[in-house]
């Protein structure tokens, strides 16, 4: 199994830029550096993607694990109405405390109603810069905490509940407010400066250690100093020089040269596939991307 490596934007745009005949000062607006990296970072989004919609798991170097720690549900001290911004907890241990991001968590009602809430700062058990209830609640209505996923999340693999096989699968959020014993959910939450993905697990899981496993979301290319997400030798590097090249093409209205670049830059995403595809896995096969 080789090794991969990992090569920087700025050595694809060079190498597309000298195969291309264009110098770094090109008198097409849409050719200069920043419109370059923002093709680049389209193939690289589109280079990542691409296992999940020819039915792979998968590229398996863009495989990835988060550590979670659930904990048990707590309570609400005092009641709030709708639309509050602060809420205070009978109980903040293990609660995030959210600097420049957010958590997320939801109230249960008596009546089986779920609602999920945003917020951006806690001190001790009191959550502040909320957003997203709903609904009135009473003092003693059950709180449960949502878990953020990292950054780099794409799509998941598997979750391990406490073990080496014992699997949970993946839900819509569609299907139920919460989850049922046995599975998960993956919730968008928005709060008033920021968002993120979250895993929603059954009611009363408790302290509980879990593995996620994912695939990485592609990163955000911008400037000429990143690496990209698909190997610097052979297949990849050649599908992001090509596809590049693709797009100078375009640009110049050189349409036969833009339409074998894009073969050539289809053929290397395809031979990358069949080095470094995951076809499939023991356990849990199946896939959902998250709603967002």
């Amino acid at each position: 199994m080789p090794n991969p490596n990992f090569p920087t934007s700025g050595d694809i745009v060079t190498q597309a830029r000298k195969e291309a005949g264009i110098g770094t000062n090109p008198k097409a607006s849409a050719l200069g550096e920043t419109e370059l990296l923002l093709r680049l970072n389209d193939l690289n989004s589109e280079g990542v993607a691409y296992p999940t919609k020819q039915g792979f798991l998968g590229f398996w170097f863009n495989d990835t694990e988060q550590i979670i720690s659930s904990i048990a549900n707590t309570t609400l001290s005092t009641a709030i109405s709708s639309g509050a911004a602060t809420m205070t907890l009978a109980s903040g241990t293990g609660w995030d405390s959210p600097s420049s991001d957010l958590g997320a968590g939801y109230v249960k009602t008596g009546k089986e109603i779920y609602d999920f809430f945003a917020f951006e700062a806690r001190s001790s058990g009191v959550l502040s810069t909320m957003n997203g209830i709903q609904m009135a609640h009473a003092a003693a209505e059950e709180i449960h905490k949502l878990y953020k996923l990292n950054t780099d999340f794409g799509w998941p693999r598997n979750l391990f509940r406490q073990s080496r096989t014992l699997t949970y699968r993946q839900r819509t959020p569609g299907f139920r407010q919460i989850p049922l014993g046995g599975t998960y959910t993956i919730k968008y939450i928005e709060s008033t400066s920021y968002n993120g993905l979250f895993v929603v697990f059954p009611e009363d899981v408790g302290a509980i250690d879990w593995t996620m496993l994912y695939q990485k979301a592609a990163s955000n290319i911008t400037t000429t100093t990143q690496s990209l997400n698909l190997p610097g030798r052979g297949h990849g590097r050649r599908y992001y020089i090509e596809g590049l090249k693709a797009y100078i093409y375009h640009n110049e209205g050189e349409t036969e040269d833009e339409q074998k670049s894009e073969a050539k830059a289809a053929f290397h995403l395809d031979s990358l596939l069949e080095e470094f595809g995951i076809e499939d896995m023991s356990g849990d096969q199946s896939i959902q991307v998250p709603d967002a």
